[in-house]
C-alpha cells in the first residue's frame, strides 16, 4: 500500500475536496463539491482526481457538447422554409424551442401539413429521408383510411344488391321495399324454400356464386377468368324463363356452344355430365374478357 495523502480542501478542475467519503477495495474516495452551483456532492477515487479523470460533477462536458453542437450547427446550412417533405411544409428552419429541449442541441425544423398536423424533426433527418414519419401526416393517413373504408364497404353493400337483384341505390327504406318485394316472388315461386330449395335455383345460386364472389373455391376458374352472368340473369325469375326447370341431377348448366362466354341466354343449355366432358375447355388456355350482355 501506497503513503496516506490528505487530499481535503484541495482543488481539482471545478471540484473542491471536502472530505473523505469511504474506502473501497483499499482505496480511498473522496467527497468533492463542483464550482458551477448545482450542490451535487460527488465521491470520486482519489487516483482518478489526481489524474486529470474527472474534473466536474457532469457540467464541464454538456457545456463542451453545447460548444460543439452550435459550431456543427454554424457548419450545416439550414432547410429552406417552404421546403416540401412529403405531405409536410417547412415553417421554420431553426426551432429553438425545440432545439432546447433536444439532449444533443440538434437542429430542429418545424413542420405543417396540409391539414394543419404541426410537429418538430430533425434538420439531418429531412436531409438523409431517415425519419419515415415526416414523409405522411399521420392525421391525415387516419382519415384516409377512414374514407377507403367507408367506400370498400359502401361497394360491397352495392355489389350485395346488384347479386340479389336490387337496386345499387344506398337509401335503406328502398332497399327494405325492393327486398321485400324480392322475398314474395321467391316465394311465389316456391325455388327458394330453406328447408328443400329446388335443383334450379340451387344450379342458379352456385353460378351466380363462382363469377361473383371472389371468396368461392373455383372463383379463379370463372369470375377470375372474366367469365361472368349477365345482367338479366340476377334474377332467377328471368333464369327459371329463359331456362326452364333443371331435368334432374343429372343434367347441370353447360356453356354452349362458346365455352369461354359468359352465362347468358344465348350461350347456355342443361347438358349430361358426357355433354359437358366434351365442351371442356382445355387445360392452361386463355379466355379472353368476354362482353357482358345486357337483358
Amino acid at each position: 500500500m501506497g503513503r496516506f495523502e490528505d487530499l481535503t480542501g484541495r482543488v481539482f478542475g471545478r471540484l473542491t475536496v471536502l472530505r473523505i467519503f469511504d474506502k473501497q477495495h483499499d482505496r480511498h474516495r473522496w467527497l468533492c463539491r463542483c464550482s458551477c452551483g448545482s450542490g451535487v456532492d460527488k465521491p470520486v477515487y482519489a487516483n482518478i482526481l489526481k489524474g486529470g479523470g474527472t474534473l466536474s460533477c457532469g457540467c464541464l462536458a454538456r457545456e463542451n457538447g453545447r460548444i460543439m453542437a452550435a459550431a456543427n450547427r454554424k457548419a450545416i446550412p439550414l432547410i429552406a422554409l417552404g421546403t416540401i417533405v412529403g405531405s409536410y411544409i417547412v415553417v421554420t428552419n431553426n426551432d429553438r424551442l425545440s432545439i432546447e429541449r433536444d439532449p444533443a442541441q440538434h437542429i430542429r425544423c418545424l413542420i405543417r401539413c396540409e391539414c394543419g398536423h404541426e410537429r418538430s424533426t430533425r434538420a439531418s433527418s429531412i436531409r438523409s429521408g431517415r425519419d419515415g414519419r415526416t414523409l405522411r401526416c399521420s392525421t391525415c393517413a387516419r382519415g384516409r383510411a377512414k374514407a377507403r373504408e367507408r367506400t370498400r364497404s359502401r361497394e360491397r353493400v352495392i355489389t350485395q344488391r346488384l347479386k340479389e337483384g336490387l337496386t345499387a341505390t344506398t337509401d335503406r327504406r328502398s332497399s327494405i321495399v325492393r327486398r321485400d318485394a324480392v322475398s314474395k316472388q321467391k316465394s311465389r315461386h316456391r325455388h327458394a324454400l330453406a328447408d328443400r330449395p329446388s335443383l334450379t335455383y340451387v344450379t342458379w345460386q352456385a353460378m351466380k356464386t363462382r363469377c361473383l364472389n371472389p371468396k368461392a373455391d373455383n372463383y379463379a376458374a370463372y369470375g377470375g377468368a372474366g367469365i361472368t352472368v349477365c345482367a338479366r340473369w340476377l334474377v332467377f325469375e328471368n333464369f327459371l324463363a329463359d331456362m326452364g326447370e333443371r331435368p334432374s341431377r343429372a343434367y347441370s348448366i353447360d356453356r354452349f356452344p362458346n365455352n369461354a362466354g359468359n352465362y347468358e341466354p344465348d350461350n347456355c343449355r342443361w347438358a349430361t355430365a358426357s355433354q359437358q366432358r366434351r365442351n371442356q375447355r382445355p387445360k392452361g388456355s386463355a379466355v379472353a374478357a368476354p362482353v357482358v350482355s345486357t337483358p
